[in-house]
């Protein structure tokens, strides 16, 4: 029930996966977990960092809703637990970047010392 839900969510990206679940814990209950897909984006352009972004904004919006917005609790706990799980998603996306961008790089440069 979305009004025991607590802050804790987690999100995991793994850059060699290709697949990130997003997850949000209750207290004695389910864990939510979704996976966002990546495999198809190019991490080296802001273009795919762009829509991996929303798509991990809607996987956590899912994974921590649905939410009564008549009720301000509840709306603050979906808040804190959908933002928990973005910052928590960002920090990993960060790393898949930098580590598509060393791909490209070092492919780049085998490509100049074999001409």
């Amino acid at each position: 029930m979305i009004a025991q839900r607590r802050l804790i969510a987690a999100v995991t990206i793994f850059a060699l996966a290709a697949a990130a679940p997003v997850v949000a814990a209750e207290p004695a209950a389910e864990q939510q977990s979704l996976t966002v897909k990546y495999a198809d984006l190019d991490l080296t352009r802001e273009a795919g960092v762009s829509l991996l972004t929303a798509r991990i904004k809607h996987a956590a919006n899912a994974a921590c809703g649905p939410v009564d917005f008549r009720s301000l609790r509840e709306v603050g706990l979906f808040n804190a637990c959908r933002d928990e799980a973005i910052k928590s998603a960002m920090a990993k996306v960060e790393t898949a970047v930098a580590a598509a961008r060393r791909s490209l790089y070092a492919a780049s440069g085998e490509a100049r010392n074999t001409n």
